[in-house]
C-alpha cells in the first residue's frame, strides 16, 4: 500500500502567533479544563488546524489547554479555510452546542440569533421550544432546526414571541411543565384563537383551581389529541354541559 504525506504538521512552542478566528465559537473553560487533565495524563499530538495567518479554525480550546500546560503545539495550516468551512465540518460533526451556534452567528450580527439567546436566557425553555416560540408555528420543527444551523434563524415576531412566553409561564406556580414541548406546541395554537374560541384568562383560573388528577393527566399526556383533551378538561372544569367549550385541535 502507497502513502502519500497529504499536509505538513508543524510544531512550535511560540502561543502569540496563534490567533482567535472571527466569528468562530467561543472558549469553553469546562471543556478547556477536562483537556489539561487528560493531556496531563498522556498528551496525544492532535494538531490545531490553522490559516495562512495564523487564526485557528478548530482546535481552540486544545490550543488553550496546551498554552496553560506549556506543552508544544502541533497544527496544519490549510491557507484558504474560512469561518463558514469551520461550521460546515461541525454541522456534519455535532460538534457545536446551539448556544456557541448562536453566539458565532451573533457575532456576525444577525439580529434573530440575539433574540434566540435572550428567549433562552429569560424563560430557561429549550431549544425547540425556542425556535416554535419565535417562529410562532410547529409546523416544521425538523426545518427550524436546519435554518437555526444554516443561519437562517426564523422569527416571525420577537415581542409576540415575548408575549406568548410570558402567558406560558403564568401557569408555573400550578403547572410545573410549562416550558415542555408538549404543552408548548398546541398553546401557540391556542394562543391565536380568537377569544370565543380560546380565553387564555379563563385557562389561568381554572388551572389554578384544577383537582390534581387533571394536572396529572396534563403533565403525563404525549399525543396531540391527549394534550388538548387535557387542556379542554382543565378548561371546561366545573362548567354545567351547555356551556362548556371544545377547543380547535388543528395543529
Amino acid at each position: 500500500m502507497e502513502l502519500q504525506k497529504a499536509n505538513t504538521v508543524y510544531k512550535t512552542e511560540d502561543y502569540e502567533m496563534f490567533k482567535k478566528m472571527k466569528h468562530n465559537r467561543y472558549v469553553r473553560e469546562q471543556h478547556v479544563q477536562k483537556l489539561k487533565k487528560s493531556m496531563k495524563e498522556r498528551y496525544y499530538h492532535i494538531p490545531l488546524v490553522v490559516t495562512k495567518d495564523f487564526e485557528i479554525a478548530d482546535g481552540q480550546n486544545r490550543f488553550e489547554a496546551i498554552k496553560s500546560l506549556g506543552l508544544p503545539v502541533y497544527f496544519i495550516v490549510l491557507e484558504n479555510i474560512t469561518v463558514k468551512d469551520v461550521k460546515k465540518m461541525n454541522m456534519n460533526q455535532e460538534g457545536w452546542s446551539r448556544k456557541e451556534w448562536a453566539e458565532s452567528y451573533k457575532s456576525e450580527g444577525l439580529t434573530n440569533y440575539v433574540y434566540y439567546l435572550n428567549i433562552r436566557k429569560e424563560f430557561k425553555v429549550s431549544h425547540t421550544v425556542a425556535l416554535a416560540l419565535l417562529a410562532n408555528h410547529t409546523d416544521d420543527i425538523i426545518m427550524l432546526r436546519d435554518l437555526f444551523v444554516q443561519g437562517s434563524l426564523f422569527v416571525e415576531d420577537y415581542e409576540l414571541a415575548r408575549k406568548t412566553a410570558i402567558k406560558l409561564r403564568a401557569c408555573r406556580e400550578t403547572f410545573k411543565g410549562w416550558r415542555k414541548a408538549n404543552f408548548v406546541y398546541p398553546m401557540i395554537y391556542l394562543l391565536k384563537q380568537t377569544p370565543k374560541k380560546y380565553d387564555h384568562e379563563r385557562f389561568l383560573a381554572k388551572l389554578k383551581v384544577a383537582p390534581t388528577l387533571l394536572i396529572n393527566e396534563l403533565s403525563l399526556s404525549q399525543r396531540k389529541t391527549d394534550i388538548i383533551n387535557a387542556i379542554e378538561k382543565i378548561y371546561n372544569n366545573r362548567v354545567v354541559t351547555g356551556a362548556k367549550v371544545r377547543l380547535p385541535v388543528d395543529w
